[in-house]
């Protein structure tokens, strides 16, 4: 659970417009991937 609480609170405090950007493309391919694996 540590991992997630870091990951927020880089979201929250530090990310800039390229590093969200960048998340949002993480994000969406690790939805696919879930998606693949049910």
């Amino acid at each position: 659970m540590r991992n997630r609480s870091s990951a927020r609170s880089f979201i929250r405090n530090k990310a800039t417009k390229e590093d969200l950007e960048e998340l949002e493309g993480l994000i969406k391919e690790r939805e696919e991937f879930l998606k693949r694996e049910i």
